[in-house]
């Protein structure tokens, strides 16, 4: 097996957060941290040791040997672009597009998030 970075593992936290759609403040009330100790783990400022690595890995819904296997991915919310290909292929024709056309696409794209913000508003009240 071989050693991983503190670096590597920070990104395997990381990710693993993400998934779980925990902000880092979140996973640090749930480990009795304070936030900036979430942070350093994650930015692989400092390596977390024994019961420290056994309780980020159980907040995390892990086993410890997961949380060493799990290869870190992009921010969960943009994976779809990894499984839609239509979508990224409408990404790659963004490019080429005129100034214009781009700015129209954004402000579509805006004006859909709002409106799901708006209605997940909805929903939790």
């Amino acid at each position: 097996m071989e050693t991983l970075t503190a670096k590597e593992l920070g990104l395997k936290i990381t990710s693993a957060r993400k998934m779980k759609r925990l902000t880092q403040r979140e996973l640090a009330e749930k480990l009795n941290v304070h936030p900036s100790m979430v942070t350093r783990w994650e930015k692989g400022q400092t390596f977390p040791r024994g019961k420290s690595l056994e309780s980020i890995a159980q907040a995390l819904d892990l086993s410890t040997p997961q949380l060493f296997e799990l290869k870190p991915t992009a921010d969960p919310r943009s994976q779809f672009l990894q499984d839609d290909i239509e979508m990224k292929r409408s990404l790659e024709l963004l490019a080429l597009m005129g100034e214009e056309d781009r700015k129209l696409v954004k402000q579509m794209i805006a004006a859909l998030a709002f409106r799901h913000q708006v209605q997940s508003l909805g929903q939790a009240i």
